[in-house]
């Protein structure tokens, strides 16, 4: 495979998280957006006609509470996740092969296989974001792939994962 040894910046983590993100929950938090705000217009429509129904109130405010809290946890999640990596000063290892990621640490290697369904790869301006699952995320910087590697890299990813090799402009 392609070895490639990096680190991070916060400036290759935002948008890589934020794409990773998009991916697996903008859609499920925007459904839960528009439930919350249609049961809010409902509980507040509920106190308008009657002003005593403080229940209403309470319940109105947590599903406001409720929307503004799915909102701010990533971008939260985001901002940990940038203070952790800039904290630790890693280097990160790994090898492209025509199969998958190898992922080389101290503890072992850890193949993760094209072929597996969950994998899929987001290239942006300045990484690649390789989601692994729902849960896990690996990002590498565009800077640490020798230029003479780039093709050849994108080339394995696309035709191993086909059409879950998605090009992103911004």
């Amino acid at each position: 495979g392609i070895l490639v040894e990096y680190d991070m910046r916060k400036e290759e983590i935002v948008p890589g998280m934020k794409a990773f993100q998009h991916k697996v929950s903008f859609r499920k938090n925007l459904i839960y957006t528009v439930i919350l705000s249609v049961l809010t217009v409902l509980y507040y429509q509920a106190v308008f006609r009657n002003p005593d129904y403080d229940i209403g109130k309470v319940l109105g405010a947590l599903c406001l509470f409720v929307i503004l809290m799915i909102w701010y946890l990533p971008v939260r999640h985001i901002r940990n996740t940038v203070k952790a990596v800039e904290g630790e000063h890693m280097t990160y290892r790994l090898e492209i092969s025509e199969i998958g990621f190898l992922i080389l640490e101290d503890s072992g290697k850890y193949l993760v296989r094209f072929s597996t369904p969950s994998v899929s790869v987001i290239e942006l301006p300045l990484c690649f974001t390789v989601c692994v699952s729902r849960e896990k995320v690996f990002i590498i910087p565009k800077r640490c792939i020798r230029p003479e590697d780039m093709d050849e890299i994108r080339r394995r990813m696309q035709q191993g994962l086909g059409d879950r090799y998605v090009v992103k402009e911004k």
